[in-house]
């Protein structure tokens, strides 16, 4: 639980005043959307989107705001060290890039001495790249006197410290003897001398003034914790009923009032019950309906009765909130975003939740005597024998390390031991760690950095004799070199998924819309899905069907929770549903089948338009300008003026499992956590109208009537293509579409055979063949975790021309955007482009970064126990805190890093975007992501610090191989760079 003293920790980072003064509604308001920017931003589940879980420390450079992030939400920062330790010894950090970085460090550090020793820096070099094993107090003692730690070097000390304890050991005794026997004499004596100088240290009266404030904090945190336990319950219980989005058999009475007006409705009619907190909390319900405020009158009450201050305020509020900090943050968003709800008529906001916090908080206090535990000082004879080994094996190894003996270390006065123990457990506590991730972070970008600069640059015929358009998605990387591979002449395009088209979106078998384009829009467009007009009878047959359908499904699934009605379903229909269940286990890929055959069987053919444009300007459509912006926007992005082949197909992406709540993060993110089919669809109609290609004409942008836009869906989990509209396709280009289609097709087999091999139970050496049926069944299985991986190893971001990297693999590892600048001089298209895509890319990468590191807070946890709760998103089991961002079988292969952006660009136009965007200056500038350039004419890259400056090569050599099937298959883990089909050289030109 969060100590209000940890939360004042954020005054100082987000800038608040702590004047005081008079206050009113305004300022509530106003310190309620601060405390709320705090909160998850998570909306509902079935629009899951990516954003940047610690959006609120933006502010902070990115280390700095990574430490205080974890102090406020006890959250790990990092990865554990024992991880970043492996990773040391497998190469995958190096003690070099270690020392660099170890170099740029500008920690401010009192002078501290050891005998014989001055330099702090080299101490630091070896806490770096040596471990001091951690123990618990029982473990250590058992450790230090059970095993040979008092009596053998440990093994990987410096050979130098090596020798000079042994020799000054062998000096002490003047004879010959064993080196084991010289190890036990050296490290013997050096304990009892560590041992002993700790202990005077910690009973001196200076270590007895350090410790003596914990034991307030700590008996502070313990009353809070008991009245939360009682609290948290009822604030889980009434939230998820009232954000019920269509889950529940029964609605909640007063669901039509806001939240808190809701809450005091309810609870005023809980008299009649024996529980003593809510018999109080009824009368204290009745007596704030009599009242009449609002929630913002009472919050204003409240403040002027404690009389606190504008800061302490925002604190107060927000340490209520993390509480149950997913549900205070879904009504923050319910608040924010009411159209991202299935059901839209729930109204409640921030203050409605800090206002029913403040009454079950006062009944709480009032109700129950809080017989608290006596509690456990850091003084304690337990706790200062703890205090005593702990830091004396610290300094035990340290000197190891520096190669000190104990006859040395007992010169060492007792305020130099103070504060050189203070020194080292504050550089382990926060430089350390952030130096070895930075070293984790340096491996990997070198490597990126070197592939592309050595990549030679593969030049695209001047007219492909056809062009795919996928989204920038990094799950879409291989499907594209593949394709490539397959198919030399077509040039394949990345570009942001919703294609620019923002929408609220319903299909012909929907109910209701929902918006399609990033969460940071708001769409003004309303597109349906109709059928065509010969076809409106059947459209209505079908409503009438899905209607009946819906209502007979609803029935049963009421009925089913009643005694008589459960029992009376379960004996006549209970075996019967349990024969397509247990077949969907077990042979998931033949239901599929069958559930396929079932739907043509059905199916009327009737097709379907999309319905975009009409001829009488309607607000909810698009207009002709408005479809040529679209376009023209994408035309000139990538860089295809005059250069548009014969037919370019645009692919939206989206993903289908089974029994998989975040179904929707596997979706397109640009397209707000829903399929991006639609939008390519959409996007290829408003391409294909001969009015809009008309008005691009008069702007320049000849498109020749031979140009077909076909618009399609990549499934990401199961590797199907679909494409839409083919009845409108002309003949002179239906032969065309077919044999390009087949070669599509193919790529997403091989696409299927890639993805395999990071998939635990799949033979190594399958054949694409087997691979697609293998995703095929595994996205139609009830019972599996890992439909896909997602985004998972998402590491880089290329925004630049094709031909920079086709022909590279990239390990599915890197977002694909492509822009000209050739065609761009001034940089206004990238302006654009970065404003647009940067905070989605960030966002994604940020997600599972944080998601890796610790899934239990900034996660969710593994999927095992989680149950839908409110079809907003998962509990823990029946009851408990609304479980935001990603399940572990999401992330537990990622690699987490901050996203490298390359831009293929100039520095000023790169400067020039980034300081277009407030949000774009703190991911870069406060080093939220990593940025490059590399220059459009040479393989020069500069990386961006706090300045450019030149990246040097480190020479490496580049594997070169056949096609990528020849580098990944057989391999599970993270690959290197390699070129499958190309050379490699050290100059570009």
């Amino acid at each position: 639980m969060v100590t209000l003293q940890e939360l004042h920790s954020l005054e100082h980072s987000s800038g608040i005043s702590s004047s005081d003064f008079e206050l009113g509604i305004d300022d509530i308001e106003k310190i309620l959307k601060e405390a709320g920017h705090f909160l998850p931003a998570q909306g509902p589940i079935s629009v899951f989107i990516h954003h940047n879980t610690l959006h609120a420390f933006e502010s902070l450079e990115f280390f700095e705001g990574l430490q205080a992030a974890s102090r406020i939400f006890s959250c790990n920062a990092f990865l554990s060290e024992k991880e970043y330790r492996k990773h040391l010894a497998r190469g995958r950090i190096r003690a070099e890039d270690l020392r660099q970085l170890l170099k740029r460090d500008h920690e401010v550090q009192t002078v501290v001495e050891f005998p014989g020793y001055s330099e702090w820096s080299k101490i630091k070099e070896l806490l770096l790249l040596f471990e001091i094993p951690q123990y618990k107090y029982a473990e250590l003692k058992w450790y230090i006197s059970e095993t040979e730690a008092k009596k053998k070097l440990r093994t990987d000390i410096p050979l130098h410290s090596k020798e000079r304890l042994l020799s000054r050991a062998y000096s002490t005794l003047g004879r010959d003897i064993s080196e084991s026997s010289l190890e036990n004499i050296a490290l013997s004596g050096l304990w009892d001398v560590c041992e002993n100088k700790v202990r005077e240290l910690f009973e001196s009266k200076l270590e007895q003034e350090q410790t003596a404030d914990d034991s307030l904090q700590l008996e502070l945190s313990a009353k809070e914790q008991k009245i939360y336990e009682i609290i948290r319950p009822i604030l889980i219980r009434f939230s998820a009923s009232f954000l019920d989005q269509g889950l529940s058999a029964w609605s909640q009475p007063y669901s039509n009032r806001q939240y808190f007006k809701s809450f005091i409705e309810l609870y005023s009619k809980c008299s009649v019950v024996v529980d003593p907190v809510l018999k109080e909390l009824a009368l204290a319900c009745k007596n704030e309906v009599e009242k009449n405020r609002s929630s913002l009158d009472l919050i204003l009450d409240y403040a002027k009765e404690s009389k606190i201050s504008f800061a302490n305020l925002k604190l107060e509020f927000l340490k209520r909130s993390l509480l149950v900090p997913g549900w205070a943050g879904m009504i923050f968003q319910a608040e924010l975003r009411p159209d991202r709800l299935p059901r839209r008529t729930v109204t409640t906001s921030l203050a409605d939740f800090i206002a029913v916090f403040l009454i079950v908080e006062e009944v709480v206090k009032k109700t129950i005597r809080f017989d608290l535990e006596p509690v456990v000082s850091a003084n304690s004879e337990g706790s200062k024998r703890a205090l005593i080994l702990s830091n004396a094996w610290k300094l035990f190894n340290v000197s190891q390390l520096l190669g000190r003996d104990g006859s040395e270390l007992s010169k060492l006065s007792l305020e130099s031991l103070d504060r050189l123990l203070k020194a080292i457990d504050s550089f382990r506590n926060t430089s350390m760690m952030a130096l070895l991730h930075q070293g984790y972070e340096m491996r990997y970008r070198h490597e990126y950095l070197d592939a592309i600069s050595r990549h030679k640059m593969r030049l695209q015929a001047q007219q492909p004799e056809y062009q795919v358009v996928c989204c920038i998605d990094d799950r879409e990387e291989s499907f594209r070199r593949h394709l490539e591979e397959i198919s030399p002449e077509c040039e394949t395009l990345g570009y942001a998924g919703f294609f620019g088209v923002a929408m609220y979106y319903q299909g012909v078998v929907e109910t209701s819309n929902r918006p399609l384009c990033p969460v940071n829009i708001v769409p003004e467009k309303m597109i349906k899905e109709v059928y065509c007009t010969k076809h409106r009878a059947i459209d209505k047959v079908l409503k009438k069907s899905r209607t009946i359908y819906a209502w007979a499904r609803r029935h049963t699934a009421v009925e089913s929770k009643t005694i008589v009605g459960g029992s009376l379903l379960a004996t006549f229909l209970g075996a019967l549903a349990a024969i397509p269940l247990i077949a969907r286990v077990i042979f998931p890929r033949l239901m599929r089948s069958i559930g396929s055959r079932s739907k043509d069987l059905l199916a009327t053919d009737a097709p379907t338009r999309l319905c975009i444009h009409d001829h009488h300007a309607s607000a909810n459509l698009y207009s002709i300008d408005e479809m040529a912006n679209i376009v023209e926007a994408f035309i000139k992005t990538c860089g295809l003026n005059d250069r548009l082949s014969e037919i370019v197909f645009v692919l939206g992406h989206g993903s289908s499992s089974l029994n998989n709540p975040h179904r929707s993060a596997y979706d397109c993110g640009a397209c707000g956590g829903g399929a991006g089919g639609p939008n390519a669809r959409a996007f290829a109609q408003m391409a294909n109208y001969h009015a809009v290609r008309k008005v691009l004409k008069t702007r320049g942008i000849d498109i020749k009537q031979t140009v077909w836009f076909v618009g399609g869906e990549h499934n990401t989990c199961n590797d199907d293509i679909t494409f839409f509209d083919q009845d409108l396709i002309p003949e002179s280009h239906k032969k065309n579409f077919e044999s390009k289609s087949t070669i599509i097709f193919k790529a997403a087999e091989k696409n299927a055979h890639e993805r395999c091999r990071r998939f635990d139970n799949v033979p190594s050496w399958i054949t694409p063949e087997k691979a697609k049926n293998h995703v095929e069944s595994r996205s139609e299985d009830l019972a599996q975790p890992r439909p896909e991986y997602g985004h998972a190893t998402n590491a880089a971001c290329v925004i630049g021309r094709r031909s920079r990297t086709s022909g590279l693999f990239l390990d599915r590892r890197s977002f694909l955007i492509s822009y000209d600048p050739s065609a761009d001089l001034a940089g206004n298209i990238l302006l654009g482009l970065f404003q647009a895509v940067i905070p989605v890319v960030a966002g994604i990468s940020l997600e599972y970064f944080f998601g890796r590191v610790d899934n239990l807070k900034y996660g969710c946890g593994t999927k095992l126990p989680h149950n839908i709760t409110s079809l907003l998103g998962v509990m823990d089991g029946h009851q408990s805190d609304l479980r935001t961002g990603l399940a572990w079988q999401m992330v537990g292969i990622h690699e987490p890093m901050r996203l490298l952006v390359l831009v293929e660009t100039t520095k000023e136009n790169i400067l020039k975007a980034v300081n277009s965007n407030s949000r774009l200056q703190l991911l870069v500038n406060n080093h939220w992501i990593q940025l490059a350039i590399l220059a459009p004419d040479s393989s020069k890259i500069e990386v961006f610090e706090d300045d450019f400056f030149e990246y040097v090569s480190e020479d490496r050599v580049v594997t070169e191989v056949a096609s990528s099937i020849d580098w990944y298959q057989g391999r599970k883990t993270h690959l290197p760079f390699c070129g499958s089909g190309c050379s490699f050289s050290r100059l570009l030109f």
